[in-house]
């Protein structure tokens, strides 16, 4: 079996009395785009800091690449690349001094990328990081974490406050790295529209904990809303739902295991009309998020 990118059991990071992360199993595999979904305060963050080595850990364990991220932080940052939300440091050198500046602190370092990234962020050269617009700080520190080729991008809150432009062309260079060079990338995010176009697997984090853990086609084909009328029927079985709520003639189904016997089960009971609503992905989230299930963890 392939070494994870990603391997983190049984994760707390405890704040006093408050604890950030519960209990966190998470796993992610070589080459997978993971995104970890969650309401502003869910964890995200402290996740993230604790696989930066940033934070240790209350309990539990975190690897990357098979490396500690608190014992081994030389040799990971050699092989890990890092986008925080904003760029706060150096905001008085030009963008051709820092990308100058960050070649020297990696051997693998590959000139032809950043300075073609660049160009095609239409970055100016000549500008300091200070004068540069929140979406050029953006593209410039993406540029900058690809520049060693990373074996594993770590992005936090990184799209947010992007405009639509930007937005689009930081998704497209985040498709073809990971489709390219198979870079495995873990983005921390509350936009979900950002990570249903990148992400192959999501979680969603609530209060800490992990309430899904899925591959992202599975788990919008699990989750339906189904209609059902029963001109004749006041008080028809239905087979088990997430929630169930009458309106009218007819029956509202939120169903989270949505599949052939399951709609044979629906159908056994005759209704007169039955419709199967595929829902997006952010109503998923958000009825996960204020409705969380136990733990769902698919293959």
């Amino acid at each position: 079996m392939n070494q994870p990118a990603i391997d983190i059991q049984g994760l707390e990071r405890r704040f006093g009395t408050v604890t950030a992360v519960d209990g966190l199993d998470l796993r992610v595999e070589p080459g997978q785009v993971y995104g970890l979904l969650g309401r502003n305060g869910a964890g995200k963050t402290t996740t993230l800091n604790t696989m930066l080595g940033f934070l240790a850990p209350s309990a539990g364990s975190v690897r990357l690449l098979g490396l500690d991220p608190l014992q081994d932080d030389l040799a990971l940052k050699r092989r890990l690349g890092y986008v925080p939300e904003d760029l706060a440091a150096y905001p008085w050198m030009r963008v051709g001094e820092i990308t100058r500046f960050s070649a020297a602190f990696h051997d693998r370092w590959d000139h032809g990328r950043v300075e073609g990234l660049i160009d095609r962020f239409e970055l100016p050269r000549e500008r300091k990081v200070r004068q540069l617009s929140k979406g050029m700080r953006a593209q410039l520190l993406l540029a900058l974490a690809l520049g060693h080729h990373p074996e594993l991008l770590l992005l936090d809150e990184a799209g947010a406050g992007l405009d639509p432009l930007v937005r689009q062309q930081w998704q497209e260079v985040l498709i073809e790295v990971a489709q390219d060079d198979g870079t495995t990338i873990f983005t921390c995010s509350h936009l979900v529209d950002e990570v249903e176009r990148i992400a192959d697997r999501i979680g969603v984090l609530v209060g800490g904990r992990l309430v899904v853990d899925e591959e992202l086609d599975g788990f919008k084909a699990r989750c339906r809303q189904v209609r059902l009328w029963y001109d004749g029927q006041d008080s028809p079985t239905l087979p088990p739902a997430h929630a169930t709520k009458r309106d009218g003639r007819s029956w509202l189904l939120d169903v989270r295991d949505f599949g052939p016997d399951w709609e044979a089960a629906c159908r056994a009971t005759e209704p007169d009309r039955m419709e199967i609503v595929e829902r997006s992905l952010q109503d998923l989230v958000v009825d996960h998020l204020a409705s969380p299930s136990s733990l769902e963890v698919r293959s």
